[in-house]
């Protein structure tokens, strides 16, 4: 558990933290000149003005160098010059580059003191060249903030530095002030609202000469992409940056941008190992140069190395890792670097090197640092990590002790103090406290609940999170709410677990779309229909936990002890069976998990007379039909009606009536972009148009533009899309085939949600004709789950493979004619018409020609 922990804490961390001074621009020293004076000087005078004016350069020349110690010395006499003669401008200019030499340096509280008193003096200043001082030392004082994680003060410094380079018509100003605000929305989390800004600026810079400031503004604009997730916009925009500063002659911000383009690089390199090989490939380059990338890039470049498990050269580039470590100046970057090479020392193999010594001495290090420069966020990142030291070596009383000293550093910002608090449950748990890991548990849920707009998984680094953090703490809260002696759990305790599988079902969606975009709408299932029963089978690492709402009766519980892994095999060799007409190993796998799910309620349900059951599904269960489970005689679908929802908070109930409904299809018959010809399209649309009031969008007809426009202009009820389509964990594999290219799970939901934003009202019912699950994706079905509830459909119908054409043309017709005809639930109208394929002899009873029609969301 403790190993899992060092990979979650940091991994979203990782590259983040080290770079925010070479993203600011306008944060360099500020020209002393305008501190001449005008008027004729006396002779002492003029020597102090000589000398000041001659030291600020030296100054420079030795900051440059790197010799801050040195720049610090020159920099303090110039500021005693400038005392003597009186001069207050000359002094807050000598002042703000003084603080820039003790960031540098580390020294925080004389960094500090001399940007305020650089500030102290030219407030209230009303000249338009002491205006301009102002607006330089304010970003500055931007760059000074944003170093100690105060990135609001940060924001507010650097709007007002854009007022005031505003009112003196400095454009120029005026860009780079919008890009350093655009680095603080970042470190704030607010990616999107950075994206915007920096599209915009990028845009504007993009018609005048090349220049710092559009570099710059490249690479900050391809850091935010990377961390939304939009990989190959990150990495164009960054390749133009690199070209760009090459071209400028911009060595330093040449190599800052190389370094975004090799993480960029790298969290592609999740799905393509070449990518992986090509960002360490940077890092290298970056190392063997000197320059300010060069400390960053070799951090990366150990923590890649261990990623991709070539220990031996991670453990060889140690030394010179931890001579580098020593050599970064105090700051909060300097503070999760350590961080972050403690995390990649977590996961390195090696009998030579002790790292938890090591760990433990960085960490406290970190500690150190982020108690003298007070950034409290920082300190409970290192208190915490250090109790999670403590867990791994079964020191669980000052584990507990650590762990509760960073929540209290958190400050109740949820998206730390989640993890202490999780960090607490598995303490409390180790330790035999179970209802006080319960509540610990609880906390982390709800902390995450509330970060439901920060847990947008974008990227590799975020999915990794949720693969390794969000899904977990949920998991074991569960396991831990439904681990009694006793045969049944409190009613509590099951009314608790239900909700916390439904709330990983909508974190898991939030994670799909990398928004939080969902609305909740908790429901009672006897509100919605009195004759449907609930199943919730969660898969717990020993065991599948069932827990069913029947009819009037209180929750149940049941449990059958058994491997996940075996879960997973099984389900997979089921799901594989389904897609071959000529497999007969179906039947057995059938039963088997019908046995897990459904046989430990058989008997309560035939009591309970439930004619529907909805099922919200956990995992890889998701790709598979529950109307195919058989108990040796018969398939579920003949005793039952059968729906999916990913939860009931999500469900909104309403009836629904064809013969009053308007409806849009659309289909491809022809072969285009390289897929196959789906020649019963044309029959299946035929007779929707026969049946019902319906237009049709056909083969050329049938494209994006082309039903985003009817969609706008008509108020339909029930959209008909009969096309080639997949449905994919990953959003980008989504997607749905039209005439003139494909449309993806975005593009899809934003046309969908038209008619609803027109008032028209909702779709009703969207049926997705001829689509199949992305083949070795055990959460493809997420694709379709993520589809149905973004596009705000009530109701969707959709295929898990693709199916003989004409049998789905068969149950397609059937299916309308049973809502057209009777007053059936859509899941009664769907079950009927399966049953028709099922009687029919031509097609063996075999699931392939009727369970890929699942009926997801509201079954009404």
């Amino acid at each position: 558990m403790t190993k899992q922990f060092w990979r979650t804490l940091f991994y979203s961390l990782n590259w983040r933290q080290l770079s925010f001074t070479l993203l600011s621009v306008g944060c360099v020293f500020v020209n002393g000149a305008i501190a001449e004076k005008a008027v004729e000087a006396k002779p002492t005078e003029q020597v102090l003005v000589a000398e000041a004016n001659n030291l600020e350069p030296r100054g420079k020349a030795l900051f440059d160098a790197g010799q801050f110690s040195q720049a610090a010395e020159v920099l303090l006499v110039a500021v005693k010059r400038y005392q003597q003669r009186g001069d207050r401008v000359g002094e807050a200019i000598a002042l703000s580059n003084l603080a820039l030499v003790y960031e540098q340096l580390g020294q925080w509280p004389q960094a500090n003191q001399a940007i305020e008193r650089s500030l102290e003096f030219l407030e209230g200043q009303s000249s338009p060249e002491t205006a301009r001082v102002l607006a330089q030392v304010l970003n500055t004082d931007g760059q000074l903030q944003l170093s100690q994680g105060q990135a609001q003060l940060a924001l507010k410094a650097w709007q007002r530095s854009e007022e005031i380079f505003s009112q003196i018509n400095d454009a120029e100003a005026v860009t780079r002030s919008r890009v350093n605000q655009a680095q603080a929305l970042q470190s704030m989390g607010q990616y999107r609202r950075s994206i915007k800004t920096l599209k915009e600026i990028t845009a504007d810079l993009a018609e005048q000469p090349d220049s710092l400031t559009e570099v710059v503004a490249q690479r900050s604009l391809g850091e935010a992409l990377r961390v939304a997730g939009e990989l190959t916009d990150a990495r164009e925009i960054l390749g133009k940056s690199v070209v760009k500063a090459e071209r400028l002659g911009l060595v330093k911000e040449k190599a800052a941008a190389q370094l975004s383009l090799g993480n960029v690089l790298r969290a592609e390199g999740e799905n393509d190992s070449k990518q992986l090989q090509a960002a360490l490939n940077i890092y290298e380059q970056l190392v063997s140069e000197s320059g300010e990338s060069q400390v960053q890039a070799l951090l990366n470049q150990f923590s890649l190395l261990v990623q991709m498990r070539q220990f031996s050269q991670a453990e060889a580039l140690w030394p010179q890792v931890s001579v580098s470590l020593q050599q970064l100046p105090l700051s909060r970057s300097s503070i999760f670097a350590y961080l972050n090479v403690v995390h990649s020392l977590s996961r390195l193999q090696t009998s030579s090197l002790d790292t938890i010594v090591e760990r433990g001495r960085l960490l406290k290090k970190a500690l150190m640092y982020a108690k003298t420069i007070k950034d409290r966020r920082a300190e409970s990142y290192a208190l915490g990590a250090l109790g999670a030291l403590y867990e791994e070596t079964k020191q669980w009383s000052e584990a507990e002790r650590l762990t509760q000293q960073a929540m209290r550093k958190a400050n109740n910002d949820p998206e730390i103090v989640f993890r202490w608090q999780w960090q607490l449950g598995r303490l409390q748990k180790v330790q035999g406290n179970r209802v006080k890991a319960i509540d610990a548990y609880k906390g982390a849920v709800q902390s995450l609940k509330l970060l439901r707009k920060d847990l947008i998984a974008v990227n590799p680094e975020v999915q990794f999170s949720f693969r390794d953090n969000v899904e977990p703490i949920h998991r074991q809260l569960v396991d831990l709410l439904l681990d009694v002696k006793e045969e049944q759990p409190s009613t509590g305790n099951l009314e608790a677990a239900r909700i916390t599988i439904e709330s990983l079902q909508l974190a898991e969606l939030d994670n799909f779309f990398r928004e939080a975009c969902l609305d909740i709408n908790p429901v009672v299932i006897d509100e919605i229909d009195p004759k449907a029963a609930v199943i919730y089978p969660i898969i717990l690492p020993n065991r599948i936990a069932v827990i069913a709402s029947l009819p009037g009766r209180k929750l149940r519980f049941y449990s059958t002890q058994v491997s996940n892994s075996k879960v997973k095999r099984t389900v997979d060799r089921f799901r594989l069976s389904l897609g071959q007409s000529n497999s007969s190993s179906y039947l057995s796998l059938s039963q088997q998990i019908y046995d897990w799910l459904v046989l430990p309620t058989a008997k309560d349900l035939e009591k309970s007379e439930a004619e529907t059951l909805v099922f919200v599904l956990d995992g890889v269960l998701r790709n598979i039909p529950m109307s195919a489970l058989n108990d040796g005689k018969k398939y579920l679908v003949e005793k039952y009606a059968i729906s999916i929802a990913p939860g009931l908070q999500l469900v909104k109930p309403k009836k629904f009536q064809l013969n009053k409904a308007r409806i849009l299809t659309a289909g491809l018959s022809e072969s285009v972009q390289g897929f196959s010809a789906l020649p019963y399209v044309k029959s299946e649309l035929n007779l929707i148009d026969d049946l019902l009031d319906s237009k049709s969008l056909r083969n050329k007809a049938f494209t994006r533009l082309s039903l985003q426009k009817e969609i706008n202009n008509l108020p339909f009820t029930v959209l008909h899309l009969a096309t080639h389509g997949q449905f994919s964990s990953k959003l980008e594999d989504t997607f749905l085939l039209t005439w003139q290219g494909k449309i993806n799970a975005y593009q899809l939901s934003d046309v969908l949600r038209q008619s609803e934003l027109r008032q028209f009202g909702a779709i009703e019912l969207l049926v997705l004709s001829a689509c199949e699950t992305a083949v070795g994706d055990s959460k493809a079905a997420l694709g379709l789950a993520g589809i149905s509830t973004r596009s705000g459909a009530r109701s969707t119908l959709a295929t898990l493979w693709q199916v003989n054409d004409q049998a789905t043309s068969i149950l397609i017709g059937k299916f309308y004619k049973n809502l057209h005809q009777g007053n059936l639930s859509k899941a009664e109208a769907l079950r009927q018409a399966q049953l028709s394929i099922i009687k029919n002899p031509a097609y063996r009873k075999h699931p392939y020609f009727w369970a890929a029609y699942i009926l997801a969301g509201n079954w009404l």
